[in-house]
């Protein structure tokens, strides 16, 4: 099953940004990579825990509860992160919020664009916890309003993972382009797809600090996938894909996005 990034890339020509996020043309190339000092720790044999610390603008709050299979909604991330972790025999503990109750509100901010920077001093304001080598934290901030990269605003920017950070963000007003509603099956998976391809690149998925073991970096486009068949990859487009996609989710509950080549170069990563 073809595992589509329509959800992510459809309304977008790249989804993820860096701290050096340009938009069009699709040839740019982001640099900056995750920091080996954060991946060394990620993938230390000591790392037993990992915590997701989820905050959200009012009006931005991300989509919760259970999915369609009676199984949380943030279990999809959830299980994927597991899946980096699993090949490399780690045994860690998860702390992921699976209600809204259990991540954290703030006031409206009333901003269209939030800059990279902005982006990391607001999460800062917030608390971002040191990672340790037994303890990992990752912060998801959730906003309204689009990314601005210094040049113009984007009002089609899925999410941002800041380079050399564990501090990602999610654009609510663009994830909700990508269904009908709220209650759309499309827009609560695309939000998770975002996640997880975000936090891939915080782990340092694809050549964003962890080698690939055999070449399936799309250079032309980043730390992207060459796989067509990974939530790395950059880009799949068309609707038939879309539902073939979400219909394999619901009849299989097969929801690892990472494809092999991926989780081989983090199996082979040594700290």
């Amino acid at each position: 099953m073809k595992f589509l990034l329509f959800l992510l890339f459809t309304f977008i020509l790249y989804s993820c940004g860096k701290t050096e996020f340009i938009p069009p043309p699709p040839t740019v190339v982001i640099s900056k990579i995750q920091t080996a000092e954060n991946l060394n720790k990620f993938y230390s044999p000591e790392m037993k825990n990992l915590y997701v610390r989820v905050f959200y603008e009012v009006g931005a709050e991300p989509y919760a509860g259970n999915n369609n299979r009676d199984q949380p909604v943030w279990g999809l991330l959830e299980q994927n992160i597991k899946e980096v972790f699993d090949t490399r025999n780690q045994t860690v503990t998860y702390h992921i919020p699976k209600e809204l109750s259990e991540m954290n509100s703030f006031p409206a901010q009333n901003k269209t664009g939030w800059t990279s920077n902005e982006i990391v001093s607001f999460a800062q304001g917030l608390g971002v916890p040191t990672t340790t080598n037994q303890t990992s934290y990752f912060t998801i901030v959730f906003v309204n309003g689009g990314f601005n990269n210094g040049q113009e605003i984007s009002n089609s920017v899925l999410g941002v993972s800041i380079a050399g950070t564990t501090i990602i963000a999610i654009f609510k007003d663009a994830i909700r382009q990508l269904g009908p509603s709220d209650e759309s099956l499309t827009v609560k998976f695309g939000e998770q797809a975002t996640l997880v391809h975000e936090m891939g690149h915080a782990l340092g998925i694809v050549a964003n600090g962890v080698n690939v073991v055999e070449d399936h970096h799309d250079e032309e486009h980043g730390s992207h996938c060459s796989n067509t068949s990974c939530v790395m990859y950059w880009m799949n487009e068309g609707n038939k894909d879309l539902l073939e996609f979400i219909q394999g989710i619901v009849l299989t509950g097969n929801a690892t996005l990472y494809g092999q080549q991926c989780l081989d170069d983090i199996k082979a990563y040594n700290p």
